[in-house]
């Protein structure tokens, strides 16, 4: 087609019957890269008929001409209104040249109009680049006709061909024995242009030449680029590129290396650098349906030297598509497949198979990376539709490397074929990420995950100082069929300085090491909703250390995601989807808790995470690190299946990450719940002490004799019971806490060096002290778990201050063991309140009826508060008789001893108010420990010693007690009076309580206890839980929820008609076949009143907090005296009141001093409490609410509600909408 002044001449062929047929020719801007265009606006109709075997050809004159440079294509429709699809495009053109010569001659007279060289009636192509050049305007037609010989013409020029500086067609595809690539064919080309003789490249597009087309060429042996492009809006398809310096170089923008048809594709191979080269300045450019690095037939390697493709610069260029054939095949070179530097951003890598032949199923690896991104921020690699997925596989390093920012990889088959079935592994990791932030592996659909399965490295290898990287939904060790292809190494893998990743809702399984691993300095790290099972090491290793790390007190440790704590299971029940865990982290804080089920536990026992549950949050609160939970899981899970949890910190500050995977515990039905799991959670025989001492001036022979007993080596008669911490509070008229010291000397010159304050006047501050002994280790590292009180004055303080402090020891943990004479009598409270304190918190009671015995009873009590367990209490009335009583000594136990007085708390009880003084008088008692093999324990069995007062004896075994002594031994009580025994122990073999101290009288409530070997073969594998109470009056039986080999946390449900005191006693076998029994020495109190538990608030500085309270008196029929119901507990009931606040504030209330309440009766309390102006942000203050029966101290009920500060406070409306 030629522009001849005003009109365009437009020929045509079409092939079908006669006719008639109407043409229709329409203007178009644009032609699609396959060759086809859609209308525009439509020039001519015209109708047509064939006069000869169904040919039918048409020629027209166009006028007015269309603009050069716009296309025509056309529609034909039949005399039956059936229309065809468009046709080819051609484009308008100033004028047409034919090339008939391959030598190498110029234009005889350059801007002639006639492409005619020195030597006559010939055009070469170098005259007609001189020709058009002279001309300029354009665009124009260029065609090569050799004639029909079925030979391929060369071209060599004997010097570099003119830079082409005005819009051309240049269009060697139209040769007799030329065609361009189909579907499985390569491209003919009847035209070579070889640079042999020449230097420097072979065609060059000037920016002048924008708009231009090359095509058809074979172009091979410059020492150039093959192509150059400086210009804007050119097309380069259909040509081969061999053997050159570069293949094609561009430096303009709007340019498309091949096209979506397969008509449109490039060859190029074998060339020095980089097959495309996409200089600084290139953007928006599209290389699509290449083959690079791949010879013509889709299968033979022909690498570049350099990158397949290299981006230096410029930034929004399109390496692929997603429609057609777009999809660039880039293999077998020498260094990456596709490259893209510093600057060169905002880039689509789409669809191209990188690393295999055009099947993609024959390897054919790039000798690096398949992507290679280093400094260029903002490429999709993949993107959100299957037909924009990338094939890397088979490549020497890794299949992707960033090096960058805020990319974008989905939908990715890295290390398979194009099915997404086979092994085809990149030879490093499927994706390495270095110092980059925000970049996105897969996405938030589950549509948008990679397949990044037998790399021989790790999966996905994240370091540097990368900062937000997420990782989510990608198939990461599994192929697309779900089946193992496992990475070499790990999963995912995170090192160095990284911080917040998010690596959620993956499939991580089968690779060859960690699920997810990640070294010591990574922070703040988020692994939630995976599935990851079936690796070769851990589910998630924190410090990347091959081992499970422990869980810690108070989760203050430091290391990978600060060694975050992980929950601990205690329940599991399929029936209902519900599982209860326990976390021990830090206090104020939420979690969430994310829940697993697996068909089978790992190795390391601590399981993996096979397929997700669900989740839910939890809080602790302040002062305390630990929340125990029950939730109900959205999806099923099966009796049987293996149970796992991970936690991860919600609350702001985060200063850790997603904890390790929990213990595995074995899911049950309804009927055969619970629990187990705790056995490495709570560090056995590692109690920490605290000592709480009056300095008054009469006390200081008391603390003599305790220096003296300390300096003495209190320990070294149980070498098993050294403490790690040790606090000291001294008190007169106020307490100071002289901190914690794991030193055994710093302790005892503390000790030697208090001085008596003189004076004091009783009551004294026994009770301040003890607060303050608790205010100041609320957030030890290290929490005492036994406060010795050394004090010869009452506590100051009131019936309501007793309520209060019992409160905080109970909720706090800590066990008060009473050392002294209370010989100061008291208005306020009477002598006993502190031998309550005592028993209600689980201490134990001491009496010196002279300074000397502090020494000896100070030797006991620490001797005792070291001792792990208790095997076993007796208490009793005896009236010159004989009792024996059977002890089951387990295999585990290594250090025996018995401790008893020769009075009962709880015998001769006659009222609450003075079953204490009552009973501090010693009876003719004396007992006895006996072998199972008959022989009485005295001084001639090893390890033996004893202490004795004049109310209290201890015997001890020390190291002399091991597994063939296991078995029944025996007690011998004889004489005549009241008596408390208890046998303890050290082992490794433990229980302790962990379920709630308070309970309402005929209520149902939960009953756990931790049953817990140190060594395998210990487990129980029977275990049963009772309640028995203090004075043997009652025992309730637990109605066991698991009573099977789980060796651990066992627990169920317990009703008790009578109020009073209870101790948890434990019984069972254990795998050895030896009986054993445990008692936990914290009483639960069950009583016949409660107060309700308003939930926790906020509030706004300045404001008002409104609380309201109802103390309830049950109705209980009994007539059962126990210690804590003097019986008739049906009647009225008197309660002392009081409402503290923490902080002081003021705290306007309706609470009288007293109440009485008739059997049944209950009453709501109101208090308002008002919050400083200058409250600070996050302050939490706690409200204590406190009733106390004016008969009882020891069924003393409060109840903590907290307070916290808020800058704000949103209220949630419902609305309506009709």
């Amino acid at each position: 087609m030629t522009a001849a002044e005003s009109t365009v001449r437009v020929v045509g062929v079409l092939e079908g019957s006669n006719g008639p047929y109407t043409i229709d020719i329409y203007q178009t801007d644009s032609c699609s890269s396959a060759g086809y265009g859609e209308g525009g606006s439509n020039l001519i109709n015209t109708d047509i008929r064939s006069t000869t075997g169904g040919v039918l050809n048409f020629d027209e004159l166009l006028s007015p001409a269309p603009p050069l440079g716009s296309y025509l294509v056309s529609l034909v429709t039949d005399a039956d209104g059936n229309t065809s699809e468009f046709s080819n495009c051609q484009q308008v053109v100033e004028a047409a040249f034919v090339v008939d010569s391959t030598a190498d001659f110029s234009d005889n007279d350059a801007g002639d109009g006639d492409c005619e060289s020195v030597v006559t009636g010939v055009c070469t192509l170098r005259a007609v680049i001189e020709e058009v050049n002279a001309l300029g305007g354009g665009p124009y037609a260029i065609s090569f006709d050799f004639g029909a010989l079925n030979i391929a013409r060369q071209i060599k020029p004997d010097s570099t061909l003119p830079t082409i500086t005005t819009p051309v067609i240049l269009d060697a595809s139209t040769l007799f024995n030329t065609s361009c690539p189909t579907g499985s064919s390569a491209a003919a080309h009847g035209l070579i242009l070889d640079g042999i003789n020449s230097s420097g490249d072979g065609l060059h597009l000037d920016a002048s030449a924008s708009g231009s087309t090359i095509r058809g060429f074979l172009i091979r042996n410059f020492d150039g680029d093959g192509i150059q492009v400086d210009g804007d809006d050119n097309v380069i398809a259909c040509n081969t590129l061999d053997n050159n310096f570069q293949g094609v170089n561009v430096n303009g923008n709007d340019n498309r290396i091949g096209g979506t048809a397969h008509s449109e594709r490039n060859v190029v191979i074998n060339n020095d650098r980089w097959g495309v080269r996409l200089g600084n300045s290139a953007t928006r450019n599209k290389v699509q349906g290449n083959y690079i690095g791949v010879a013509g037939d889709g299968s033979t390697a022909a690498g570049n030297g350099d990158s397949g493709v290299f981006l230096s610069g410029g930034g929004t260029n399109r390496i692929g598509g997603s429609v057609g054939f777009a999809a660039n095949v880039i293999s077998d070179n020498g260094v990456h497949g596709i490259e893209i530097d510093e600057g060169a951003g905002n880039n689509q890598i789409w669809g191209n198979i990188i690393g295999l032949d055009a099947t993609g199923s024959t390897a054919l690896g790039n000798n690096n990376s398949g992507i290679y991104v280093n400094g260029a921020n903002s490429n999709d690699i993949g993107g959100d539709s299957d037909s924009k997925r990338n094939v890397l596989a088979n490549n020497g390093g890794n299949g992707i490397y960033l090096n960058s920012s805020s990319n974008i990889v989905q939908r990715n088959f890295i290390g398979t074929d194009v099915s997404g079935l086979q092994d085809h592994g990149n030879g490093s990791m499927g994706i390495r990420v270095i110092d980059g932030d925000t970049n996105v592996i897969g996405g938030d659909a589950a549509a948008d995950g990679n397949v990044i399965a037998g790399n021989g490295d790790s999966g996905i290898y994240v370091a540097g100082n990368a900062v937000g990287t997420t990782i989510r939904h990608n198939d990461i060790g599994v192929n697309a069929g779900g089946n193992a292809l496992g990475n070499t190494f790990n999963g995912v893998h995170l090192a160095g300085q990284v911080s917040q990743a998010v690596v959620r809702d993956n499939a991580i399984a089968h690779n060859g090491k960690d699920g997810i691993a990640v070294f010591e300095t990574v922070i703040l790290s988020n692994f939630a909703g995976n599935e990851i099972h079936n690796n070769g090491a851990l589910g998630i290793d924190l410090n990347n250390d091959d081992a499970v790390n422990a869980n810690d007190n108070g989760d203050g440790d430091n290391g990978a995601n600060g060694l975050m704590n992980y929950p601990v299971i205690l329940g599991a029940l399929a029936d209902n989807n519900s599982v209860t865990i326990y976390l021990n982290s830090l206090a104020a804080r939420e979690y969430r808790i994310h829940v697993y089920r697996n068909q089978s536990c790992d190795s390391s026992g601590h399981g993996e995470g096979e397929r997700y549950l669900g989740s839910f949050d939890v809080e602790t609160i302040p002062g305390n690190p630990t929340v125990q939970e029950t939730a109900f899981l959205p999806k099923n899970f099966n009796a049987g299946d293996q149970i796992t949890a991970t936690a991860t910190p919600l609350t702001s500050p985060i200063t850790d990450g997603t904890s390790e995977f929990s213990a595995c515990f074995t899911a049950q039905s309804s009927a055969v719940p619970v629990i187990i799991g705790l056995e490495n959670q709570l560090s056995w025989g590692n109690q920490n002490v605290g000592f709480v001492v009056n300095t008054t001036s009469g006390m200081q022979p008391a603390i003599d004799r305790v220096h003296e007993a300390w300096m003495q080596s209190a320990w070294a008669d149980c070498p098993t019971c050294t403490p790690t911490k040790m606090h000291l509070v001294p008190f007169k008229d106020s307490a100071i806490h002289l901190a914690g010291t794991d030193s055994v000397e710093q302790f005892g010159n503390w000790l030697g060096d208090l001085e008596a304050a003189g004076g004091g006047d009783c009551p004294d501050a026994t009770f301040t002290g003890l607060k303050e002994f608790g205010v100041n280790l609320s957030d030890d590292s290290a929490p005492v778990s036994d406060a010795i009180v050394f004090s010869d004055s009452p506590p100051a303080g009131n019936r309501r201050a007793f309520g209060l402090l019992l409160e905080q020891m109970i909720n706090r943990g800590i066990r008060v063991h009473n050392v002294g004479r209370t010989s100061c009598s008291s208005d306020s409270l009477p002598d006993y309140a502190m031998n309550y304190l005592a028993l209600l918190s689980g201490g134990e009671v001491y009496s010196p009826a002279s300074v000397d015995e502090y020494k000896t009873d100070a030797q006991i009590a620490m001797n005792l508060a070291m001792s792990e367990d208790l095997i076993g209490s007796f208490t009793g009335k005896i009236d010159n008789s004989v009792e024996m009583f059977p002890i089951e000594i387990d295999s585990t136990v290594t250090t025996l001893g018995l401790s008893y007085r020769g009075e009962c708390l709880t015998c001769t009880k006659v009222t609450a108010n003075s079953f204490i003084e009552n009973l501090m008088t010693s009876g003719g008692v004396s007992v006895e420990l006996i072998d199972p093999d008959g022989n009485v324990v005295d001084n001639s069995t090893p390890g033996y010693q004893h202490l004795s007062t004049s109310t209290r004896d201890m015997q001890m075994l020390h190291e002399a007690v091991g597994p063939s002594d296991a078995g029944t031994w025996q007690l011998r009580v004889s004489g005549n009076g009241d008596y408390v025994i208890n046998v303890f122990g050290n082992s490794g073999f433990h229980m302790t309580s962990i379920g709630q101290h308070t309970a309402r009288v005929n209520k149902p409530f939960q009953v756990r206890a931790l049953i817990a070997a140190e060594e395998n073969g210990r487990a129980p594998i029977t275990a049963a839980l009772k309640l028995v109470g203090m004075d043997n009056s009652e025992t309730f039986t637990v109605g066991m929820s698991d009573s099977s080999a789980l060796s651990s946390v066992y627990g169920g449900s317990v009703t008790v008609t009578t109020p009073g005191l209870y101790r948890l006693v434990a019984e069972g076998v254990l795998e050895d076949g030896t009986q054993f029994m445990r008692v936990d020495p914290t009483p639960i109190r069950v009583r016949a009143h409660s107060i309700s538990s308003p939930a926790d608030t906020t509030a706004l500085p300045g404001g008002t907090r409104s609380i309201s309270f109802e103390l309830s008196n049950d109705l209980v029929d009994s007539s059962v005296a126990t210690l804590g119901n003097n019986g008739g507990a049906a009647a009225a009931k008197t309660f002392d009141l009081a409402i503290f606040s923490e902080l002081g504030w003021t705290v306007t209330d309706s609470i009288p001093d007293s109440v009485t309440l008739a059997a049944g009766e209950s009453v709501t309390f109101t208090v308002d409490t008002a919050i400083p102006a200058d409250a600070g942000i996050g302050m939490i203050e706690e409200s204590v609410f406190v009733a106390v029966p004016q008969d009882d101290l020891s069924a003393s009920v409060a109840v903590t509600v907290k307070t916290s500060v808020v800058g704000q406070q949103t209220i949630f409306l419902p609305v309506v909408i009709k």
